[in-house]
């Protein structure tokens, strides 16, 4: 029974902490101070031309402070990681049936609690602070995630217990999160600003995607729960 509270708990504090990443990340892009990559005179975030990490400039790129949006960011990035460390903890019970998928469960929880800290630590790493540092942990960031997405994926679909769904669910999320992979590293920086556009778009899709399956996973996590028949 502990247990299940425990869990039930844990259930919510994930929502909430998708539901506050979702506030959080709104307000900093309603308080920043502008500029793109192309156009350093725009007066507001577009969803068009800035990427999601220039929420995180202290200053803008014509110098002007962006400290309020930075704030809120890394808050968000925090709030987050936090959600995500829950998540694949609470997740990693539901597999220890057979060997082999405790064994994938596993490494597939330990690339996600990992992937969860490097999305916190973006909190503290500003791009135009320290922009080889930040790029390097966004690209490490979706190494990781897409490894313990297809670890899950594949746990999921070959227990019978968890229902398949999800697991495809994963799989889709995996491949999407591979395409992107690849598209912001094939190209030179040139090429890059010449399809700014396409690449925050790209960018906005993934993120809203990646909610979309965190809101997923966390429901069946609640319909799947391991210790519901434990008194």
């Amino acid at each position: 029974m502990k247990k299940q509270k425990i869990l039930r708990w844990s259930h919510f504090a994930i929502i909430l902490c998708i539901f506050l990443f979702i506030v959080f990340i709104g307000l900093s892009m309603f308080f920043y101070a502008g500029g793109t990559w192309i156009d350093y005179n725009s007066q507001r975030y577009s969803f068009s031309n800035n990427l999601f990490s220039d929420l995180s400039r202290r200053t803008t790129f014509l110098g002007t402070s962006n400290i309020i949006s930075s704030a809120l960011f890394s808050t968000a990035m925090i709030v987050i990681g936090i959600a995500g460390i829950i998540f694949f903890l609470v997740l990693l019970p539901n597999f220890y049936e057979q060997k082999i998928t405790r064994r994938f469960s596993l490494a597939g929880s330990i690339f996600g609690i990992l992937d969860s800290l490097i999305i916190a630590s973006l909190a503290f790493v500003p791009i135009d602070k320290y922009e080889g540092t930040h790029l390097i942990l966004i690209i490490v960031l979706f190494s990781l995630l897409i490894m313990s997405t297809a670890l899950y994926s594949i746990v999921i679909i070959y227990q019978p217990s968890y229902p398949n769904f999800f697991g495809w669910v994963f799989l889709s999320f995996m491949i999407i999160l591979v395409s992107f992979f690849i598209l912001i590293n094939y190209q030179f920086f040139e090429v890059f600003l010449e399809h700014l556009t396409m690449r925050a778009i790209c960018q906005e899709v993934v993120i809203g995607c990646g909610l979309i399956n965190f809101l997923i996973q966390t429901s069946g996590l609640l319909k799947n729960n391991p210790y519901k028949s434990v008194k």
